[in-house]
């Protein structure tokens, strides 16, 4: 009998483990050097303050700039191959205005990701 509740066990925290990446909650700065979009809105030139809040389906992000929220979306827990270097925006650049596709936390080994379609890398922006 326990010999069948340890691997049921195993399996369930590891299902829990995307929920709990987040688990304490990460925020950074980043610098906009041009307008961005992210979820339905278009973020200007400017430095934002990034905060993840993990949820139990997913991640609230939130963008604030002067002590204001000016953006909120949903993101997902993204775990990287390993720790990133530096706090790094990743953009589609597929549209009219470039979307945050991905954030990187720096000193972190998760990122948090956003639904854009085709990403492309662009590091520091």
């Amino acid at each position: 009998m326990n010999r069948k509740l340890i691997p049921a066990t195993l399996l369930s925290l590891m299902m829990l483990l995307p929920l709990s990446v987040f688990a304490k909650g990460k925020s950074t700065d980043v610098r906009l050097s041009q307008a961005k979009q992210v979820g339905d809105t278009t973020l200007q030139p400017g430095t934002y303050h990034v905060t993840v809040i993990p949820a139990s389906s997913g991640n609230s992000v939130s963008f604030s700039q002067n002590g204001k929220q000016v953006a909120s979306v949903a993101g997902q827990s993204v775990q990287l191959s390993k720790k990133s270097p530096n706090t790094s925006v990743t953009l589609d650049n597929s549209g009219k205005v470039p979307r945050i596709a991905q954030i990187d936390f720096e000193g972190q080994q998760t990122a948090v990701g956003f639904n854009t379609g085709a990403a492309t890398a662009s590091a520091g922006e």
